[in-house]
């Protein structure tokens, strides 16, 4: 008895964290971090060093 409640507890848990993991991902707030952090930030790098290089 004990060990299925635990199955059942498990299974609820990763439940839980899923729909967790999944309201973060639709969060525009994290978007628009990951937005700027992986492609805004690292495109004003490369050109300041375009131009930096050109000069």
């Amino acid at each position: 008895m004990l060990a299925a409640n635990e199955r059942k507890r498990k299974h609820q848990d990763a439940i839980d964290e899923y729909a967790h993991r999944k309201a973060t991902l639709a969060d525009y707030d994290y978007l628009r971090h990951a937005f700027v952090g992986y492609w805004i930030v690292p495109a004003i790098f490369l050109l300041l060093g375009g131009i930096r290089r050109a000069l």
